[in-house]
């Protein structure tokens, strides 16, 4: 395949470093691994065959540190020491009865510092002038509870790193030419809607902005090990702004329907939509895709128009919002830090790699795909009407709108809310679009998609309609 090319990796035991290789090149490239296991001693994992370069140690090691020793000495010694302490207070009684002018009863035969608790016997032994039981009473007390607690935790376990070399193949490529006339993007939505909107499980190999590029472990791996791979992650973003120069025309057909024709100036560059309204749709979001000026100017413009029917407002359009947007495009070189790579060529770009971090190098490509204008004609391509919902749009606007909708139920029209949500579902539909692999097609087949039913119902104060689904087969 076009797309798998083949590397090496330095292994040891949670932890690899991936570099990506170039498209003119398909031998192999030193790769580093490194992998962590928290055990004193540490299993090496199987032989593998390595850069003949590379030396491998495979032999399992116990961690020593001068300081742990130093303190098994200090813990030996305290034990030594508690034996002298306890004979020093059971010979201090004998020792007042030696002295010439002899000693009272409390002091010497009636003494038995046994029955003093050590805690505080040897503030009982200063008071009556013993400093030798005092003493070594005090320091027995700090070699018992302060030297032996922190020599066992010198002891506990620590990370011991291991490494060694397995190759690494990347399963998937980034095909920009992809994204043709063709495209088929209802699947894409289906991804989109399923992971944006009903909280189903992140695509494999995407974070929420940025699609990463498949790789696998060719030999067995811990599934817990980290690897670092030198990659470039693909983005989409829109920087949306409201609208504040724009106008609205009217051709009225009737009393509850007509035509309004939005024109307005962003950036110096003319827009213009046109939409009809009838007293049927309570809600309207236009999308349109400006590309004329693109060109010459390196921009273009996807521009929104949200708005309700007042049967009130001479325009028949109210709450109008017009949100306008710039598209932009991302290459970053990266590092990018995974774990649970797969072993088997199967199940390399379906199986779901935890990312935990992403770790930009260089500066970022901004250049536009070759084929940007179809994807961003492309997007607002598809349309499903849905019988009763209370607008008319394109997916991508409807997707907007229930994202909307999640975040600020009250008040979704809003053009900040808006705005947001636009962003944000025009990075999730870039991120599943390109990838020569089994990315694209994982959406339709997310159980989040093809296990559910969906349906529109109204809300209680019977005012808009909101999303609900059910597994299929459910009463």
């Amino acid at each position: 395949m076009d797309g798998l090319r083949s590397s090496s990796a330095t292994y040891t035991n949670h932890q690899i470093d991936v570099q990506e290789p170039s498209h003119q090149q398909a031998q192999s490239e030193p790769l580093k691994s490194e992998t962590r296991d928290t055990y004193s001693f540490v299993p090496h994992p199987p032989r593998y065959r390595h850069h003949p370069n590379r030396h491998l140690v495979q032999k399992p090691r116990l961690r020593h540190d001068p300081l742990p020793k130093c303190f098994l000495l200090f813990t030996l010694f305290a034990a030594y020491w508690g034996w002298i302490a306890t004979a020093v207070c059971d010979r201090q009684p004998f020792i007042e009865l030696t002295k010439p002018s002899g000693a009272d009863a409390s002091a010497s035969v009636l003494l038995d510092y046994r029955f003093v608790p050590i805690y505080w016997r040897w503030w009982s032994a200063f008071k009556r002038s013993h400093a030798t039981v005092g003493s070594t009473v005090l320091l027995a007390l700090f070699l018992t509870y302060l030297i032996q607690p922190l020599s066992a935790r010198l002891f506990a376990p620590q990370t011991v790193l291991l490494t060694n070399f397995v190759p690494l193949a990347f399963a998937a490529r980034y095909y920009a030419s992809r994204i043709g006339a063709n495209m088929d993007w209802r699947p894409i939505m289906s991804a989109v809607a399923a992971t944006k909107l009903y909280n189903g499980g992140r695509i494999p190999w995407t974070d929420e902005q940025r699609p990463y590029r498949p790789f696998r472990a060719a030999a067995a791996t811990d599934g817990d090990a980290r690897v670092n791979g030198n990659t470039s992650a693909y983005a989409a973003y829109l920087s949306c702004e409201v609208g504040r120069d724009y106008s609205m025309t009217l051709n009225r057909r009737s009393s509850t329907s007509g035509t309004i024709t939005m024109t307005g100036k962003d950036h110096g560059r003319d827009f213009e939509q046109e939409f009809g309204t009838t007293s049927s749709r309570e809600m309207y979001f236009k999308t349109t895709t400006q590309l004329e000026c693109a060109a010459d100017a390196f921009l273009s413009r996807l521009v929104f128009t949200a708005g309700t029917f007042p049967t009130s407002s001479q325009n028949l359009l109210g709450n109008v919002s017009v949100i306008s947007c710039a598209t932009g495009y991302r290459s970053q070189p990266s590092v990018l830090t995974v774990s649970g790579a797969p072993a088997s060529s199967s199940s390399s770009s379906t199986t779901a790699a935890t990312i935990h971090s992403f770790a930009p190098v260089g500066e970022a490509v901004t250049d536009r795909p070759v084929l940007w204008r179809v994807f961003e004609d492309g997007i607002f391509s598809t349309t499903a009407f849905g019988q009763g919902a209370e607008w008319t749009t394109t997916d991508f606007g409807s997707l907007a709108l229930y994202l909307a909708q999640k975040r600020a139920p009250a008040g979704f029209l809003g053009a900040e809310v808006l705005a947001q949500s636009i962003s944000d579902i025009s990075s999730q539909i870039r991120q599943r679009s390109g990838w020569n692999g089994k990315t694209r097609k994982a959406g339709k087949n997310m159980s989040e998609v093809k296990d559910r039913k969906w349906m529109a119902l109204r809300d209680e104060a019977n005012t808009r309609r909101v999303i609900c689904s059910d597994p299929i087969g459910r009463s």
